[in-house]
């Protein structure tokens, strides 16, 4: 009986330790699939002769190559959680809450609420890093190397295939914070 007691024992222990590394292995490699790391190549200096505006590079079609100046702003929040998407307005067309003049105006001072819809419409665009397979990266970009609310960005990349007269989307090849 003592005999049977420390075999079931053992065999439990030998089960369970076995499952306990098995499930640690199958949880980080789900962890590591989850980690998309953005790529440092993606930010950084752009050089260009001219720079679109908001405004200007909305009239560019679907596939054109483009380099566009804005603003993060437009949204209560302009940083999609957990995916390489944000949106950037023209400061020259819409003004976010901050520059609305009373402090209390805004929780939100990058939010553009005062704006009527259509004009935030023609004056904003989002923006978007891909993975190989042309899929937004599972990866919030707020914070990655200086992007953050209000910041000025310039933006070198190609106008979405999904882009449409309502919504605009580029492909971000490169961005640079100022």
């Amino acid at each position: 009986m003592k005999k049977i007691i420390m075999t079931t024992i053992v065999a439990g222990l030998v089960l369970g330790c076995s499952q306990k590394e098995e499930t640690k292995s199958e949880i980080q490699a789900v962890e590591t699939e989850k980690i998309e790391l953005i790529s440092a190549d993606s930010f950084g200096h752009i050089e260009a002769e001219e720079t679109l505006t908001v405004t200007q590079a909305r009239n560019k079609n679907a596939g054109d190559s483009i380099i566009v100046k804005g603003k993060i702003m437009g949204a209560i929040s302009p940083f999609v959680e957990s995916r390489a998407m944000f949106i950037i307005g023209d400061p020259e067309t819409i003004t976010s809450c901050e520059l609305m003049g009373a402090d209390d105006h805004c929780k939100t001072p990058w939010d553009t609420c005062c704006e009527p819809k259509e004009k935030l419409a023609a004056g904003t665009i989002s923006v978007q890093l891909v993975d190989e397979y042309g899929k937004v990266i599972k990866q919030g970009l707020q914070g990655q190397y200086g992007l953050d609310n209000l910041k000025h960005v310039v933006i070198q990349g190609k106008v979405s295939e999904l882009s449409n007269a309502d919504t605009m989307t580029i492909v971000a090849e490169k961005i640079m914070v100022k």
